[in-house]
């Protein structure tokens, strides 16, 4: 990357790939994520160590968008600022993270399912 920062007219493959895993990961779940899905290799002693790494690296550097990461980069982002994934995300970290919230979210939706269907039966015996 120094080099790379250094000898302007040259293409940046290194930064962009850098600057692209700094997009991608802002907390160690991100590097665990990463680390799981088998696109980046741990050898540090803690994901928050890598997380901070990608997070500093990155900052002060002089950045000219390598064309071949730019689509990438771009799609990206935009998937990231969609108002929909945005709410799953929250929805899926929020009520599915362990077995007893998702246990207890598809309680309530048959409950509420069937406090519906009583209404209905109770409506149409009443019309009778």
């Amino acid at each position: 990357m120094a080099f790379e920062q250094l000898h302007v007219d040259m293409d940046n493959p290194i930064s962009s790939v850098v600057k692209l895993m700094d997009n991608l990961i802002d907390t160690a779940k991100d590097v665990q994520l990463l680390v799981d899905s088998g696109i980046i290799e741990n050898r540090m002693e803690s994901d928050q160590e890598v997380a901070e790494l990608f997070n500093r690296v990155t900052k002060g550097m002089a950045f000219f968008e390598n064309s071949n990461l730019k689509g990438v980069r771009t799609r990206l982002i935009r998937h990231c600022k969609r108002r929909q994934n945005l709410w799953r995300a929250r929805f899926v970290n929020t009520y599915l993270r362990d077995p007893w919230t998702v246990i207890a979210l598809l309680a309530a939706g048959l409950l509420l399912c069937l406090t519906l269907l009583q209404t209905v039966y109770s409506v149409l015996s009443y019309i009778k």
